[in-house]
């Protein structure tokens, strides 16, 4: 047997280039790539209505013990009305029959009445009730409550027991 120039010797095929890329490819890894996003957006309106509001606290006056000496008290008031909004504080000249701003009267268990005053200031100043104007306080709402003083005042030389309820009113 003889042997030929061939014998002996390995042969190879050329692969494929696509082949040769594959094994590049998964030897590598996939490149990474950011992904691309779109994104769309609007805007909207938000209407409310805030309607004019307003609270109103009020401390009974508590007098004590009348003994026919001018006796006087005062109590607290806060008005708290919504951003913006005008007011006045009226104040009402009583229940008791035949009661007015200017002489007010406290109706009680006896037939005869009791006259008082609601005034602006312990000097008595001001007879604070109505029409609107000076006898009122009056504001306009800015968040926190206003606060003020109403200061009662009985005179001397009565002895009658009495009760009385005065009406306060915040018009706005």
């Amino acid at each position: 047997m003889t042997s030929g120039p061939e014998e002996g010797r390995k042969t190879t095929s050329m692969k494929p280039a696509s082949f040769v890329f594959a094994l590049v490819f998964l030897a590598l890894g996939p490149t990474p790539r950011s992904a691309a996003a779109a994104t769309a957006s609007t805007s909207f309106g938000v209407i409310a209505t805030v309607q004019d509001n307003c609270l109103v606290s009020l401390s009974a006056v508590r007098l004590g013990n009348y003994f026919g000496a001018i006796a006087n008290a005062t109590a607290p008031v806060s008005v708290n009305c919504t951003h913006s909004t005008p007011y006045n504080v009226v104040l009402s000249a009583g229940l008791a029959t035949g009661a007015m701003v200017a002489v007010r009267k406290a109706n009680g268990p006896s037939p005869t009445l009791l006259g008082y005053a609601l005034l602006g200031s312990s000097q008595g100043s001001i007879n604070r009730g109505q029409p609107v104007g000076p006898a009122t306080v009056a504001g306009t709402g800015i968040g926190p409550a206003l606060a003020f003083s109403l200061h009662d005042l009985i005179s001397a030389g009565q002895y009658d027991a009495a009760a009385t309820y005065v009406i306060v009113t915040v018009t706005y």
